[in-house]
């Protein structure tokens, strides 16, 4: 790594621009040998006790060569982290007593928020391809009908008017030109092509069960992004869809029972959803 200042600027209150520059082949010789580090150690050690080396957050430190240089440097050092910020939301009390009241009617929705709950989990964590799998779940849970095999999946799937509308809402904003997931949809566009799936309800279907099919194995010699412990980044997008895909689903099966508990209490209000 190499870092150099650029002229000060005019104003005195402003720090003159630093330039980092980090030769992309070291680094990934770096990480390689932590990655190899951590295999081994975690192998050999009794108890396999080595949770993980976070060898993508390495931190950098800038150390001045000289005085006119210690003079300018405002920061010693920084790291950057793959993973989320875990945000605080405040639960105020009414609204957990009405949950606690009513959460039994959505008791066949447990396991499917349950795998939200775990991709969220494991998504914020980083780990993409383990946060895929328990999105898809919640999709294979709620639709496939018990079914495992592509051609059957799909053809649960195909009969679910839910699933379809939900591809149909995940179609219209998921990919909407310019949006919020813009990145995702650039890095998608190659993979759905890949998979020979195109953008439409059947399609997008397709690609998430073809997903599921290649996540689930792993070959040293394939040409294609493999699933392994040190690729998950290269999932991103892909976690991130389907994420998108089983929170409309969940949500559209709360508001069908919802509306099943409305029409039985004679249009009564309903206290959970305000």
């Amino acid at each position: 790594m190499h870092a150099s200042f650029g002229p000060q600027p005019s104003d005195p209150n402003c720090a003159p621009p630093l330039t980092i520059d980090v030769d992309p082949q070291v680094d990934d010789a770096a990480q390689r040998h932590l990655q190899t580090i951590e295999s081994v150690m975690s192998f050999m050690v009794q108890n396999h006790p080595l949770v993980r080396i976070r060898w993508s957050e390495g931190a950098l430190s800038l150390v001045p060569e000289n005085d006119e240089e210690q003079k300018r440097v405002q920061v010693e050092g920084f790291q950057v982290s793959t993973s989320f910020p875990r945000l605080p939301t405040i639960v105020r009390h009414d609204f957990f007593q009405r949950v606690v009241s009513h959460a039994s009617r959505y008791g066949d929705l447990v396991e499917p928020m349950a795998f939200l709950r775990e991709g969220a989990n494991r998504e914020a964590d980083g780990d993409f391809i383990q946060a895929f799998y328990s999105y898809y779940f919640v999709l294979e849970g709620l639709y496939a009908q018990g079914r495992s095999g592509e051609h059957g999946v799909l053809a649960a799937f195909t009969k679910s008017v839910i699933l379809t509308n939900v591809c149909t809402a995940v179609l219209k904003s998921f990919f909407k030109p310019g949006g919020p997931a813009d990145k995702d949809v650039k890095e998608l566009t190659p993979l759905l092509a890949a998979q020979k799936c195109d953008m439409t309800v059947e399609g997008l279907q397709r690609f998430l069960v073809r997903m599921r099919n290649q996540l689930h194995h792993f070959s040293r010699k394939s040409t294609r992004a493999q699933p392994h412990p040190f690729n998950q980044a290269a999932f991103t997008s892909v976690a991130h869809l389907a994420g998108f895909v089983a929170t409309v689903a969940l949500r559209l099966e709360q508001l069908k029972i919802d509306q099943a508990v409305a029409s039985l209490v004679c249009g009564n209000h309903d206290p959970l959803n305000g």
